[in-house]
């Protein structure tokens, strides 16, 4: 069952290691659309780890890339797109999360998450 409008995008939000690529991806292979993840997107466009661009540039650095991704994405449709456990943290790109579409925020227990880890 398709939650989302056929046009619109879902948008996948939580905690690291809560699941938002692996469901992100099924979502996106059984509804038709495109999968798209933020860190992803991030990590082809600086050519280096998250954890490298945190360690060279700063997390303001990181932050900025997160919010200028979203920005690029508000004229996709018909997507799945996973974001970073630390999206949230920043007003702009709540804004931004909601115009991309239907936003879930998945949860997992702290057991999960650590095996995960």
């Amino acid at each position: 069952m398709n939650l989302v409008y056929p046009d619109r995008n879902v948008v996948l939000i939580g905690f690291m290691g809560t699941g938002k690529s692996s469901v992100g991806r099924e979502l996106a292979r059984r509804w038709g659309f495109r999968f798209l993840d933020t860190d992803s997107i991030i990590r082809n466009e600086c050519g280096r780890p998250i954890a490298e661009i945190f360690s060279v540039f700063g997390e303001p650095f990181f932050r900025d890339q997160e919010f200028a991704t979203l920005t690029k994405l508000l004229h996709r449709r018909r997507s799945v797109i996973a974001t970073g456990g630390g999206i949230v943290i920043q007003p702009r790109n709540v804004t931004l999360l909601s115009k991309l579409g239907t936003t879930i925020w998945l949860k997992a227990d702290n057991q999960t998450i650590f095996e995960r880890g």
